[in-house]
């Protein structure tokens, strides 16, 4: 008796962990095809030069997608983990098939980063926590060029000069739920 129950221990075991390998491998094979990863990348242009791309997990970062009403992706909204909005873009002037648009990016600054410049040059988001910020963060909204560089049918690439600074974010490897 007790092999018996041995043995359906055992069987159910290893159809776990083949079902959990399985579910590994079909989101790193989906990942690899171009489909996503749980990130996204961000980039700074401080001064004419690229900082190298970071990747931004889901499990500390959100992205959010802005919407045209034919479901184009015409702006970006980036989320802490606790969901407020620290980075946000929206194209002004959006017309499908252009590779250039006008548009606004609000972005926050405090005593320690005080202008989009200092952002860049340290590659940082200001994330306000209003409960633990020693120094109060600022939002700032500018006018922005926007340059969307496309992969397929999605966006893949935004690229958005504004305040001096360059900033790029890379979402490839999104899967955009709306």
């Amino acid at each position: 008796m007790r092999v018996k129950q041995l043995h359906r221990l055992f069987s159910i075991m290893v159809t776990l962990t083949i079902t959990m390998l399985t579910i590994q491998s079909c989101s790193t094979i989906k990942a690899l095809c171009g489909g996503y990863d749980y990130s996204y990348s961000t980039a700074f242009c401080y001064k004419g030069q690229w900082s190298q791309w970071e990747r931004l997990r889901y499990d500390q970062n959100e992205i959010e997608s802005i919407t045209a009403s034919n479901n184009d992706i015409i702006g970006i909204k980036l989320r802490d983990y606790g969901g407020n909005v620290y980075f946000e873009f929206v194209i002004n002037n959006y017309k499908r098939g252009q590779a250039s648009y006008t548009g606004t990016v609000s972005y926050y600054v405090n005593d320690f980063y005080p202008t989009a410049e200092e952002l860049a040059k340290y590659k940082v988001f200001i994330k306000p926590d209003y409960r633990t910020d020693r120094t109060p963060s600022v939002k700032r909204t500018a006018k922005a060029t926007i340059k969307v560089v496309n992969k397929g049918k999605k966006p893949a690439t935004f690229n958005l000069w504004f305040d001096n600074i360059g900033v790029g974010i890379d979402t490839q490897n999104v899967y955009w739920t709306n």
